[in-house]
């Protein structure tokens, strides 16, 4: 930096001496600015705000200069210049992954504000919503819920369902304790859009994933959007609920289990809740539901099994 001729104006210049000078008329002298090279051949003016600020307002200069320009019939040079930049920009905007920015912040080689301009500037809306969700821990309490909704409206623009369940997932287990409502809004409104048998597996695993981070106070509603998506009560969820709710919650996903019973997929289920049920049940509860689930296995199982290991005559 101490070869950058801007290298020592302070952050306020940084921030609105473009704007003031625009706002005067003087558009060349802005131009100059803007142009400014450091003695190793860098953009002068990119290095010392992306150091200091960030890329978003040194975007914003350049697309406010590139319009005054327009203004003008000799500043055709100038455009095809800020045009270039622009490109550019949207380079820079790729070249750190996401999963890199909580180190870069947390070691000091970048301050949050540049960290929050490069999450912005990430023209990747996946990418972005990452990178958004990633810095949710630096924020301090009195900004946290703001870039949480920001991050938020990133992750519901994201039109592949995986992905998108992915993004809400990384934003509900990154989010410290007190977590804005509109995370669960989310939950419940990725639920709703899930009109595909793709759309509703990844909504539904989202429910299960998420639930080790959510509040208590939110479990019931959640089971709730999980049922239907799946027409069951997901076990793994009730088994969060405190103790004087998880008894019923426990009965509702035995009664939907034993529902579709005489099919496989409905036996196997019985099974497989019979299982996890093991020390989460009265003993004697648990042991007639296993048998339960036996005697429910498929027909075709016992045939085969017959088959293999004949009886002795």
């Amino acid at each position: 930096m101490t070869d950058n001729p801007v290298a020592n104006i302070n952050k306020y210049e940084l921030s609105y001496l473009v704007d003031h000078l625009l706002q005067a008329g003087r558009s060349s002298n802005v131009n100059q600015i803007l142009f400014l090279e450091t003695a190793d051949g860098r953009n002068a003016w990119y290095e010392a705000k992306d150091r200091t600020i960030g890329t978003a307002e040194y975007r914003t200069d350049i697309h406010q200069a590139w319009a005054a320009c327009q203004a003008y019939s000799d500043g055709f040079a100038a455009e095809c210049r800020y045009a270039l930049i622009c490109s550019s920009l949207s380079g820079l905007a790729q070249r750190v992954l996401p999963e890199m920015l909580p180190a870069l912040v947390s070691q000091r080689v970048w301050n949050l504000e540049r960290a929050v301009a490069y999450a912005r500037a990430t023209p990747d809306i996946e990418a972005r919503a990452e990178a958004e969700a990633r810095l949710i821990p630096f924020m301090d309490k009195t900004d946290r819920e703001n870039w949480v909704r920001e991050a938020f409206e990133s992750a519901r623009s994201i039109e592949n369902e995986a992905s998108r369940a992915n993004a809400f997932l990384l934003l509900v287990s990154l989010t410290p304790d007190a977590k804005p409502n509109i995370l669960l809004e989310g939950l419940s409104e990725n639920t709703r859009r899930a009109n595909t048998p793709y759309a509703r597996r990844h909504a539904g695993q989202l429910l299960i994933k998420a639930a080790r981070h959510i509040p208590v106070a939110w479990l019931q509603e959640v089971i709730e959007c999980y049922r239907t998506l799946e027409d069951e009560t997901p076990l793994a969820l009730v088994l969060l609920l405190p103790e004087s709710d998880r008894k019923a919650g426990i009965e509702a996903a035995i009664a939907d289990s034993r529902r579709n019973v005489d099919q496989e997929s409905g036996a196997s289920r019985l099974a497989l809740l019979a299982a996890a049920l093991a020390g989460k049940v009265p003993r004697l509860q648990h042991r007639r539901l296993v048998r339960e689930a036996y005697d429910a296995s498929p027909a075709s199982f016992t045939k085969e099994h017959s088959k293999c290991c004949p009886r002795n005559q």
